[in-house]
């Protein structure tokens, strides 16, 4: 199926979106549209493309008032839809590449449209797009190469060591760890995912998604003041950060992104484990990418949910410490970062922060093919110390609630 043909597919979908979700200034500016996309009317196209991208550039400034979590889902609704028929009549005029962009834009900002058949409508047309682009363009195999950094010291103590077990059973996971709030790293978990294999070739990502838009971080922690993200192509992260890095390469991060979400193919390489639904089969599931050069650094913090941290690709140094010692942490008053440490373990200052010397860290080298599972509270400091990849799936035990 064409791009042209998706955009044909999915037009009765829209139009009852349209109808039922819009106000009627947005109305018709949508069904203007939709009269030329049907008719093919080269004449008409640029005058609705206008219109289109005016009302899809309001959405977008409604979008950013305010705080993100307090958006009117009819705003996002609004703008999916924009996004989606300026694709439509993009596609008369051929720029495939900017349609894929455009798409992702509304993917990351909008809200789902979803078909009668079931289908998200922009995740969609962004796969088919993205598949025709990819049958255009040729890259073979580029191995990532998975040195390992000579570990940078830290300045803590280092203490009791965490448990090892090989494909625990669900019973003994949730007895020995899950019940009683411990850390573990479990090996052979996912040894049968396509992504152990898959995900070392950076030629596949390029191939396959190199055209999709990502968000990023610059800088090697979010801590530091000179952070910051943005929205690249994937295909030009990698080549900075893995195909041709040097000295003075500025360290980028994907990090803590829905990217199997964005992109439902990926979802094909990975499964999700078990332990994840061990208080309920209908338990939801966060899955996040961590994507980076080695010296990617999370600094010390803690999540409010369970986390089992698998790491698919290269390796990672882990150092952990119980909830007990969060006042020793230090962490940072306020909302936004309340749950992050003032400390920086690579380089602590024993003025200020005379308290965390007295810690006694865990110390976790996690190796491909690793899982190691954080129970809600525990402090966790991250290094890469090769190039990797991670996935981290978290989630909340409600029944722990009722």
């Amino acid at each position: 199926m064409s791009a042209q043909e998706v955009c044909i597919k999915f037009l009765t979908g829209i139009e009852r979106i349209i109808s039922e979700k819009c106000e009627n200034l947005h109305k018709s500016v949508f069904n203007a549209a939709l009269e030329s996309i049907k008719n093919s009317q080269a004449s008409d196209c640029d005058e609705n493309l206008y219109r289109i991208s005016a009302l899809r550039t309001f959405a977008w400034e409604m979008l950013h008032i305010g705080h993100w979590k307090d958006v009117d889902i009819k705003q996002r609704i609004v703008y999916s839809l924009a996004t989606f028929l300026e694709v439509c009549l993009l596609l008369q005029k051929g720029n495939l590449i900017e349609c894929l962009k455009e798409l992702d834009a509304g993917i990351l900002l909008g809200a789902p449209l979803m078909s009668e058949d079931g289908q998200d409508i922009l995740r969609k047309s962004a796969s088919l797009i993205s598949e025709e682009i990819s049958r255009r363009e040729e890259v073979g195999v580029i191995l990532m190469s998975l040195e390992i950094e000579m570990t940078r010291k830290h300045e803590v103590s280092v203490g009791s060591e965490v448990d090892v077990l090989d494909l625990p059973s669900m019973q003994e996971f949730r007895e020995r760890f899950y019940a009683t709030g411990k850390t573990a790293i479990l090996q052979n978990c996912i040894d049968h995912w396509p992504a152990k294999e898959k995900w070392t070739d950076l030629g596949y990502f390029i191939r396959h998604f190199g055209h999709r838009t990502v968000p990023i971080e610059i800088g090697s922690k979010y801590t530091e003041s000179n952070w910051g993200q943005k929205l690249v192509p994937l295909k030009d992260f990698i080549e900075r950060q893995f195909i041709g890095k040097h000295e003075d390469t500025v360290i980028e991060y994907l990090a803590q992104h829905d990217l199997l979400d964005q992109i439902p193919e990926l979802k094909e390489d990975i499964r999700i484990p078990d332990y994840c639904h061990i208080g309920s089969p209908e338990t939801e599931v966060e899955v996040k990418m961590w994507f980076g050069p080695c010296g990617t650094v999370s600094p010390l913090h803690f999540d409010k949910k369970h986390n089992l941290l698998a790491q698919v690709v290269g390796r990672k140094r882990i150092l952990l410490a119980h909830p007990q010692d969060s006042d020793a942490v230090y962490p940072y008053s306020g909302e936004m970062l309340s749950n992050t440490s003032q400390v920086d373990l690579e380089s602590i200052d024993e003025a200020r922060f005379p308290r965390t010397k007295q810690i006694s860290f865990c110390e976790v080298f996690l190796k491909s093919g690793e899982v190691l599972y954080i129970p809600p509270g525990w402090w966790h400091h991250v290094r890469a110390i090769s190039n990797s990849i991670s996935i981290s799936f978290w989630w909340e035990d409600k029944s722990a609630k009722d």
